[in-house]
C-alpha cells in the first residue's frame, strides 16, 4: 500500500478500436500500458475497450476522467476514416484540431524514406487537439499525445 498522508494515484486504460471488439486485432497495447504503469507504481484499476464511434468515446472519456488520476487512450489515431479519436478529445477538452507543421513534415520524411507516396488522407495524423504535446511513435506513423 501506500505511505500514510499520500493518495495512490490510479489509472484507467480505454483502448479504441472496432478491430480490437471483433478480435480482428489483439489489445497489445493495453497490455503494454498496463506493464509500463505497474512498473512505475501505478495500478490500472481497469482497461475499457469500445469501438470508434465518438459517443461511445466521449463517454468512455468521461467515466474515465471522473475516476482516475490518469487516463491512457490508445488506438483511432491513424490515417483511415474510421480514426476519430484526435476530433472527439479535442471536442471534450473544447480545443481546436490544428495542423501541426512539424509533426506534418516528420511524416512526410518517413513516408518518403519508406519510398512511400504521401497522400492527402495521411495529413490528418498531422492535425492534432491545440496545446497537444507530442510524444514520438519509433514504431508506426501515428503520433503520441
Amino acid at each position: 500500500m501506500g505511505q500514510p498522508g499520500y493518495t495512490m494515484l490510479k489509472a484507467r486504460i480505454i483502448s479504441i478500436g472496432d478491430e480490437l471488439l471483433i478480435g480482428q486485432t489483439v489489445n497489445t497495447n493495453a497490455a503494454w500500458l498496463g506493464r509500463k504503469m505497474s512498473e512505475i507504481g501505478i495500478p490500472v484499476v481497469s482497461v475499457m475497450t469500445i469501438g470508434d464511434e465518438p459517443g461511445a468515446i466521449r463517454t468512455a472519456l468521461h467515466e474515465a476522467m471522473q475516476s482516475a488520476d490518469i487516463v491512457l487512450m490508445t488506438g483511432g489515431l491513424g490515417p483511415t476514416h474510421d480514426d476519430i479519436t484526435k476530433a472527439v478529445v479535442a471536442d471534450y477538452f473544447r480545443r481546436k484540431l490544428v495542423l501541426d507543421e512539424h509533426l506534418l513534415e516528420k511524416l512526410r520524411q518517413a513516408f518518403a524514406s519508406r519510398g512511400l507516396e504521401f497522400v492527402d488522407s495521411n495529413k490528418g495524423q498531422a492535425m492534432i487537439p491545440e496545446g497537444t504535446q507530442i510524444f514520438p511513435n519509433r514504431v508506426g506513423s501515428a503520433q503520441g499525445m
